[in-house]
């Protein structure tokens, strides 16, 4: 449910409305599982209700790194093209079970996702910034390739996990900030670089797929909850503006042909970090992030009705025997998992499913993933904007 205006809009906690009989359901009532794309091309129908059945809206279908930075999966939008050939066994998978079919006449939307990360880069995303041969002639190929794939294999859009992995020899220099390893260029410079490579990823991205929806993951814009947990928790005032974030989604929202772009903020994964209390920490993320897009993106007025926010949980649990990795129970996920469907927008949010679909029994938070997965009414009413009018230059 979208519940923000342009400026500044004004967002009170979303009362529980279920019963409303005179608005119309508008919670985000589509959970997404993210998870391995090989072990998605594998379930079977029965396995695909079952999900179904529990609550699961779709999923969010990754194949790691693109192929020449790093990934061994390769994808092509010819419906004629020989798949026998070594690296189109993920695609293969996907054409031969028909999942993605087979999901999406269950009710299901599907996803192909793969991360933006380069194994062999160890100073930026993908291609140095710079790079004019690297992003021609590999990093946009291969992001054409996968959405054509997508689309060839039909699914609803592809994802993006802005993440950056290790790479080779397990350093993790790679960064996201304007000031990367081996820069010799200006902010400004490097900024205005990081829009034209949005511009151009977006291109890609539409030739291979007209009217894409994007989903993404891992972004850190200035003045959001994100920022406040690492000024308040980790220490680090203004940890956000060095990044590129805002700078190459710029660049990729500008270009028109996009149906959808999906935010789903990491953050809130376990918990909100400051404070206890879920309403509070949504209504400051979807208000600073609304107010801060509508001020910087160069193309608000066509990108306004198709950016969404929506929370990312972590049901499961984590690699570390820690506290912040452990699963919680039942009832604080349950009313996590209400309060993501109370304040998603666009009717979708998701789940990262760390190890996969089978490593964890998820039958304790079956009944609350239930409960979320039936629209319900998260806003009565629209939301409202306060302007203050201009101070008086009387006396």
């Amino acid at each position: 449910m979208i519940r923000l205006l342009l400026i500044l809009p004004l967002l009170s906690p979303a009362p529980d409305l279920r019963s409303d009989a005179g608005t119309a359901p508008n919670s985000a009532s589509r959970l997404l599982f993210w998870v391995n794309a090989k072990e998605v091309a594998a379930l079977t129908d029965v396995q695909l209700d079952l999900w179904k059945e529990r609550g699961v809206g779709g999923f969010i279908c990754m194949s790691r790194d693109l192929p020449g930075m790093g990934g061994v999966n390769k994808f092509t939008g010819d419906p004629k093209a020989d798949l026998t050939v070594k690296g189109f066994e993920l695609q293969r998978a996907f054409r031969d079970s028909r999942v993605v079919e087979r999901a999406k006449h269950g009710g299901m939307k599907m996803y192909l996702g793969c991360h933006l990360v380069n194994y062999y880069n160890k100073s930026t995303p993908l291609k140095d910034w710079f790079d004019d041969a690297g992003w021609a002639e590999v990093a946009l190929p291969r992001m054409q390739d996968l959405a054509a794939a997508a689309r060839l294999l039909g699914f609803d859009g592809i994802a993006f996990d802005e993440e950056l992995y290790p790479q080779t020899g397990k350093v993790t220099t790679a960064t996201w900030d304007w000031n990367y390893p081996g820069n010799t260029h200006s902010e400004a410079e490097v900024r205005a670089k990081a829009r034209q490579r949005g511009r151009e990823l977006m291109r890609a991205v539409l030739d291979g797929f007209p009217a894409a929806e994007i989903v993404v993951y891992h972004y850190h814009f200035p003045g959001t909850w994100w920022t406040v947990v690492q000024e308040r928790v980790n220490h680090r005032p203004n940890a956000a503006d060095p990044a590129l974030f805002l700078d190459f989604w710029d660049g990729l929202s500008s270009v028109e042909g996009y149906q959808a772009i999906r935010f789903i903020n990491a953050v809130f994964y376990k918990t909100s970090h400051v404070g206890r209390n879920w309403d509070a920490a949504l209504q400051y993320e979807f208000n600073t992030f609304y107010s801060l897009l509508s001020r910087r993106l160069s193309n608000w007025p066509y990108a306004s009705s198709r950016i969404f926010q929506s929370p990312f949980i972590w049901i499961s649990a984590g690699p570390r025997k820690s506290a912040y990795d452990a699963a919680r129970p039942p009832a604080y996920v349950a009313a996590q998992l209400e309060a993501f469907a109370k304040w998603g927008m666009g009717g979708e949010f998701a789940n990262f499913c760390y190890g996969g679909l089978s490593r964890f029994d998820y039958t304790p938070y079956v009944a609350a993933m239930q409960f979320v997965s039936r629209p319900f009414v998260a806003d009565a009413q629209p939301p409202h904007v306060k302007v203050a009018g201009p101070p008086s230059l009387s006396g």
